[in-house]
């Protein structure tokens, strides 16, 4: 999820950004492991953190809700459809934690 600001409880944000992003209300966030990563696209060097959460979410249907930005671009999958080259290592980690992959 995105950066918060100052002011800005970081559970209350990435609860709208939860919602924003699937339509589903989040109910707790607990952070399980912090990792870095470095790539190289566009002949620009990257070095980016990922911060990994376990979040409960309230049950219903995956929606993007707000469809106007880069929110746009989200499309849900199912995981048994996903090739892990189709995925970031970020992705692919993230998906290993939880037990999925």
């Amino acid at each position: 999820m995105e950066g918060s600001t100052r002011g800005n409880s970081r559970t209350r944000r990435w609860g709208a950004n939860c919602y924003e992003e699937t339509g589903l209300e989040l109910l707790d966030a607990r952070l399980v492991d912090a990792r870095s990563y470095t790539a190289h696209r566009l002949g620009i060097d990257w070095h980016l953190v990922g911060l990994f959460y376990r979040v409960d979410v309230k049950p219903g249907p995956l929606v993007v809700t707000k469809a106007d930005d880069s929110t746009s671009a989200v499309t849900w999958m199912p995981l048994s459809g996903l090739r892990a080259s189709q995925l970031s290592p970020a992705a692919v980690d993230g998906l290993a934690m939880t037990g999925a992959r």
